[in-house]
């Protein structure tokens, strides 16, 4: 059945939208991402382009083709679900769903601000694999984006809120709705927090988001963690974190963040954000013209069909039990821009992960993707495991995919002459099966089950079951004596994957001991090792003091022959506060872990605070070169973090002569890279050092005192009382408004937002920086050394940002990380906004050159 939407900013006619075109098409959103003079060829015009009719799901289910063994099962369409974006199931069986009405609901995305979207919960009543029933939890939302099942109730996040909401009759129709969180607050619908991914460690992380959270007796915990991802999130067996941005498969992140990430003066890289999916090539089976920009040379491959990835959307891993060897653990990755759904074999290689593309052969085109489908239409925006173990499809099912804060004029026209922007409002839901398997359909329920029954199915095949019930035991907060047996017995004798469970789900319960971790560590592998290890964190200072059987495990890690095991033992160090432990255990670490990204970005987090203790090491070390890379970076992390006592300490070593020269070389070039940074100032100290002789070196540029004469040096604006007040009122709106694309440090996000750090968009010119951040930018604009082809949208209506919230933003942004640029002055960067009152379109960057 085609369900056709009856909301009123629905109505309007193919003839009206015409009428206006003009005017629109002279400001289109996404033109202003081309480069200048870039032409916009109406290319499909000389394609063969066949008709996109609105087909039946019964015949949408004609246009797949997927590899050879598989099929696709319908499981729900409208009018039982409409607009699907997000997708859960909670432990009776039932389907959750995230339906997001408002998206783009015609051409010009008119009334995307209206409270039309909703949550349903579908239902399957007889155990047939197919839906029966729609119920509407939750209506009257906007934008709804991610939906979580926890204790008594659902999470729901809908811009600018995450809710809490609770079914207190049981006709499952939402009772309670309590906002326990901003969530999603700011950017366009593509470009805020969405996932709500509770983790194996029993947090919930999110994707475009830099924070992660508990939820717990109704409250919600946040803590900083890295930042991740753009739409989607999920994780394997072992709980390591996959995610995507439009343009790149997929990312993965192949160690914690919160083990290296304690030293504010030094950002990790080594096993985050790794390209585990560096091919992004796309073999669609029909020709593509629908692009944002088709009309680019080589954006389409010369049979017109897509080249490379364009929208790739929520990816999922395979953790079922319904497929083949093979496909167990692989990565489902959908581009919703060529119709078709990726699969990729993931494979450990030490502490990497890498992809493999598994194509087939198609009927036409040759090698195609794992789905693949005839029907422009066919828009799977999400991937997800269901609780019968199979992978599940969501598709948005609709024309219009592009968001019109980045919609071309090419895109637009092609919109309207195809026919492509009616009807919204559709949606299909699909399961992807396996010939091998049996035809059973029935969800497994564990509502119902005793914690004893919940711990046994921590030992299940199926992911999802493990996953639920790992939620369930850990939220009863209080679990039997037998399920209790039943988990530790796991910990110590069952595979990997549930061991790794039932650890987490006693860490979960505070049931975790010493006993137990230290069996498991006996009798675990290498994955059930590193996990201990993990969870061995806060119990590691009384392992020391007691010198009990976990701190001998703790020491035997340490010089594991295992590279993952002996890495998450040095991220640890820190928490053994013994220093002699720590030096003994760096001093016996493999020459080459002392050059490894991985081991030196552990070292510095791990040596916060201790920085100089690496010193007795380097000057008492055979050959002191093996220290020099871990040397330089200590030395710029305490610079970056502003520890004057410890900076000079390392600079005074370096100028004793009897210094060796390998460690006066790595303390020298550590102040020479700190130095070579954006935004630098020297530290102050009260005079000058007698050993600062040589003018020439870093280290003398890396201190500054009173008298000391640079030509070099730029004076510091001083702020007064009243602008370090509106400093301190714009860092909070920054954080929750800016710094999820630009990050907290300012140092922005590769492929999602510039830095702000020494740039002179920020620094320069306060009207311009006014008007960009008040009414939004279009590129391309040179930030830096790179160049942007991104859209800043317009922040001056913000409603956080109303009267001098708006300056005290900029100002911020103006004197954070350095900046140190002279603030607007009350009421100033509200009339630049004034004097462009009649402009109704971002600016893009060659227009300042005439203001």
């Amino acid at each position: 059945m085609t369900r056709y939407p009856k909301h009123s900013f629905y109505a309007a006619t193919l003839a009206a939208t015409l009428a206006c075109l003009p005017q629109i098409l002279l400001a289109q959103a996404g033109d202003k991402r081309d480069e200048p003079g870039q032409v916009q060829e109406e290319v499909w015009k000389t394609m063969d382009v066949p008709p996109a009719p609105i087909l039946s799901p019964e015949e949408a289910m004609e246009s797949f083709e997927i590899e050879a063994g598989y099929s696709l099962e319908l499981v729900a369409a409208e009018p039982l679900v409409n607009d699907p974006v997000a997708v859960t199931w909670d432990e009776h069986g039932r389907l959750w769903v995230a339906e997001m009405w408002a998206f783009m609901p015609d051409v010009d995305g008119t009334g995307e601000d209206q409270p039309v979207s909703r949550v349903v919960v579908l239902e399957d009543l007889d155990n047939d694999g197919q839906m029966d029933r729609s119920t509407v939890f939750l209506d009257k939302l906007v934008l709804p984006r991610a939906v979580a099942i926890v204790e008594d109730g659902v999470l729901i996040a809908d811009p600018p809120n995450l809710y809490f909401c609770k079914d207190t009759d049981g006709d499952l129709v939402s009772d309670e709705k309590t906002i326990v969180a901003p969530y999603a607050v700011k950017g366009n619908v593509e470009h805020a927090e969405n996932g709500l991914l509770r983790g194996i460690d029993n947090w919930y992380y999110n994707a475009k988001s830099n924070r992660r959270f508990k939820f717990e007796n109704g409250q919600i915990t946040f803590e900083d963690t890295h930042f991740r991802g753009q739409w989607g999130i999920t994780q394997d067996d072992y709980g390591r974190l996959y995610y995507t941005t439009n343009s790149f498969y997929l990312y993965g992140d192949t160690i914690p963040w919160e083990n290296v990430s304690k030293h504010p003066g030094h950002k990790p890289t080594a096993g985050f954000r790794t390209p585990v999916v560096p091919d992004q090539s796309v073999f669609t089976n029909r020709i593509n013209p629908g692009l944002n920009r088709a009309y680019r040379e080589n954006w389409l491959r010369p049979d017109f069909r897509m080249k490379k990835t364009d929208a790739i959307s929520a990816p999922a891993i395979a953790r079922g039990h319904r497929y083949p060897e093979d496909a167990q653990g692989n990565a489902l990755v959908p581009e919703p821009g060529g119709n078709v759904v990726s699969r990729f074999q993931l494979a450990n290689e030490e502490l990497e992960i890498h992809g493999t593309k598994q194509l087939h052969d198609g009927s036409k085109w040759g090698e195609i993707e794992f789905i693949a489908s005839t029907d422009e239409r066919f828009r799977p925006v999400a991937t997800a495991l269901g609780p019968d173990g199979f992978m599940y499809v969501v598709d948005m099912y609709r024309g219009i995919l592009q968001h019109k804060a980045f919609l071309t004029t090419f895109l637009r026209k092609q919109i309207i002459e195809r026919g492509l922007d009616n009807p919204v409002g559709l949606g299909r839901i699909y399961r992807i099966v396996h010939e091998s398997d049996d035809s059973s359909r029935a969800a497994p329920k564990l509502a119902d089950l005793t914690s004893a029954q919940l711990a046994e199915k921590l030992d299940s095949d199926n992911g999802w079951e493990r996953d639920t019930a790992q939620r369930l035991l850990v939220e009863s907060r209080s679990i039997s004596k037998e399920a209790t047996d039943i988990l530790i017995r796991q910990t110590a004798s069952a595979n990997t994957v549930t061991r790794l469970h039932a650890l987490w789900t006693l860490e979960g319960l505070g049931l975790i001991s010493e006993e137990i971790l230290t069996t498991a560590f006996e009798t675990g592998d290498e994955f059930v090792q590193a996990h201990v290890l993990r969870i061995s964190e806060p119990l590691l200072p009384q392992a020391n003091a007691q010198q009990n059987e976990l701190w001998q495990s703790y020491m035997q890690a340490l010089s594991s022959d295992s590279k993952r095991i002996r890495l998450q033992a040095v991220h640890l160090l820190g928490r053994v506060e013994n220093a002699s432990v720590t030096q003994h255990a760096i001093a016996n670490l493999p020459e080459s872990d002392l050059t490894d990204p991985y081991f030196l970005d552990a070292l510095v987090s791990t040596l916060h605070q201790h920085e100089t203790s690496i010193l007795e090491l380097a000057e008492s070390a055979p050959n002191s070169d093996r220290y020099k890379q871990l040397l330089s970076l200590l030395v710029q992390a305490v610079f970056k973090a502003g520890y004057t006592d410890t900076a000079l300490h390392f600079a005074a070593v370096a100028n004793q002569q009897q210094t060796p020269a390998p460690i006066t070389e790595a303390i020298t070039q550590g102040f020479l890279n700190a130095m070579e940074a954006k935004n630098v100032t020297p530290l102050e100290i009260a005079s000058k050092p007698q050993s600062f002789v040589d003018e020439e070196s870093p280290i003398y540029a890396a201190f500054t005192w009173e008298g000391k004469i640079d030509p070099n040096a730029v004076v510091a604006y001083q702020y007064s009382d009243e602008e370090l007040a509106s400093i301190n009122r714009g860092k909070p709106l920054y954080e929750n408004l800016c710094g999820i694309c630009h990050q907290a440090n300012g140092e922005g996000h590769p492929s999602l937002a510039p830095e702000l750090v020494g740039v002179d968009w920020v620094t320069g010119d306060k009207r311009r920086l006014a008007l960009v951040v008040g009414q939004g930018l279009y590129g391309p604009i040179e930030v830096g050394d790179t160049l942007w082809s991104a859209a800043m949208p317009a922040h001056g209506k913000h409603a956080s940002l109303k009267g001098e919230a708006f300056n005290d933003v900029l100002n911020y942004i103006r004197s954070a990380w350095g900046n140190n640029a002279s603030p607007f002055e009350p009421g100033e960067a509200r009339g630049y906004l004034e004097e462009q009152k009649d402009r109704t379109e971002p600016w893009i960057a060659e227009e300042f050159e005439d203001l």
